[in-house]
């Protein structure tokens, strides 16, 4: 027709048709959608809430306060237009994350043999039947030195469950004893040494204006027990006692110092905060930034996945600061780092301690189990003097009651990924690295039931021990 109206020549008809258009179409390119779902909404909301932080301390207010009723609604406004320009103005942005170690734990969380391939079907906390559920995974790598997070896991398959697990809350079980109880007790000076007796006795709480008695998960008590010994074995009883002891709004304050981002003043009257007993529970992300802290000397180095972001033209509109935020003495950072040294040998992390010595041989390890009701949620929180991983399995919709642990949990999960860290980037972790010396650590004999100076009684009974304390807190008084 184009022919016959003249628009055209015979000749160039002729080359029309004889166009491949087929062989000149652009080749179809994976999205970074279709490639890293999970790590693209990430760096979205990283970017974004960057940028609306630099914002809020632009107006003079502490990012801090962004739960603040006064400030949320600024915040709100701030982030969504923040997540607006990152959609739609061409930034370029930086990340901490590696590539090559990020697509490793992908695999890993697209292998069925990683996981529980047929839990049973359950009825949920709503009422609702779930059939065919999936064992989720949430997980978190990061850099200690930096606070620069390497890697993460947001899910096995985001066809399935578009939440991201790494940072969604849930609850930590025992995995919040160290940041919630023994970390403030000793700082406190409520405990004096990992080696001094804690006990494990009945103890009846308030809740909800009516009376529970909470227990240990092999049923049993265990009397007067080494605070090294309490914790290695994830008793119950001894970490709420000290959580008590230290006081609740205390033992919030400092979770909240060392980044617990979904505490609420509600929490503060849970008298089962130090066993996970949260409102909302804790990320993976939050509670590995927490756990972070023990390798770095007591201070907190805030977690980031945002270096840079540069607008269309390269200019650089915001840039990552490094901080270090003091929390802890660093001589309870180092008895925190020993007790949780002594779960990996000693309590519930000496499988995964002897599963990466097969693999990369002896390290300084240290980490904590945890598990709530149930066995719900599964958690491993562990560390080198480099790295923080942690790993939360469990299933999206509440409600899974088990009698145990299933056959693939966080606990097994854990080493496989901390092994393919050594395997990629053995550089990250030397195997030769140590955890920091505190300078106030001073060793001296006394009564381990107490915690105060020997008597003859306490010698008798074979009570007196060479241990370690906080020179702040040594004790002047005999043991009565």
């Amino acid at each position: 027709e184009m022919e016959k109206d003249g628009k055209i020549t015979p000749a160039e008809r002729e080359t029309a048709l004889a166009f491949d258009i087929r062989a000149h179409l652009v080749q179809r390119s994976d999205t970074a959608y279709a490639r890293s779902p999970y790590l693209l909404y990430a760096i979205i909301d990283a970017a974004a809430e960057a940028l609306a932080e630099d914002d809020l301390r632009a107006q003079g207010i502490d990012p801090d306060r962004r739960d603040d009723p006064d400030v949320r609604p600024l915040w709100e406004e701030l982030l969504e237009k923040r997540e607006r320009d990152v959609l739609t103005k061409g930034y370029h942005i930086t990340t901490t994350i590696d590539k090559t170690l990020f697509d490793a734990f992908e695999a890993i969380a697209r292998d069925d043999n990683n996981f529980w391939t047929n839990p049973p079907a359950y009825t949920a906390a709503n009422g609702k039947r779930v059939d065919h559920p999936v064992q989720q995974v949430g997980a978190v790598l990061i850099d200690n030195r930096t606070g620069a997070i390497l890697a993460f896991i947001g899910g096995r398959d985001f066809k399935k469950s578009k939440i991201n697990f790494a940072f969604e809350p849930r609850s930590p079980g025992s995995a919040a004893k160290p940041v919630l109880a023994y970390a403030p007790a000793l700082e406190e000076g409520v405990l004096l040494s990992p080696d001094v007796f804690v006990d494990d006795a009945p103890i009846v709480l308030a809740d909800g204006g009516k009376e529970f008695a909470p227990a240990n998960y092999d049923r049993r008590f265990h009397g007067l027990v080494p605070a090294r010994q309490a914790l290695a074995q994830s008793y119950n009883i001894p970490a709420i006692k000290l959580s008590l002891a230290v006081g609740l709004p205390k033992v919030i304050d400092y979770g909240r110092r060392m980044g617990l981002q979904h505490l609420v003043p509600g929490d503060e009257h849970s008298s089962t905060a130090a066993i996970g007993g949260l409102a909302h529970g804790t990320s993976v992300a939050e509670l590995t930034q927490a756990y972070s802290v023990f390798p770095n000397g007591g201070r907190l180095i805030p977690s980031y996945m945002i270096e840079r972001i540069a607008d269309g033209q390269g200019r650089t509109i915001y840039q990552h600061e490094r901080r270090e935020i003091p929390v802890l003495s660093e001589e309870t950072a180092y008895l925190m780092n020993d007790m949780l040294t002594s779960v990996m040998t000693s309590g519930t992390g000496a499988s995964i301690r002897q599963a990466m010595e097969r693999a990369h041989g002896r390290r300084a390890l240290a980490g904590k189990t945890g598990t709530s009701d149930n066995y719900e949620d599964i958690w491993f929180v562990g560390y080198t003097p480099t790295l923080t991983l942690g790993v939360w399995t469990g299933f999206e919709v509440k409600g899974m009651k088990l009698g145990g642990y299933p056959p693939k949990n966080a606990r097994t999960l854990w080493p496989i990924l901390m092994n393919k860290v050594l395997e990629i980037k053995p550089e990250l972790s030397p195997k030769d690295a140590a955890f920091p010396k505190a300078k106030e650590i001073v060793q001296m004999s006394a009564c381990v039931v107490s915690g105060k100076l020997p008597t003859d009684a306490c010698r008798e009974g074979g009570w007196v021990k060479t241990i370690a304390f906080n020179k702040k807190y040594l004790p002047t008084v005999p043991d009565d």
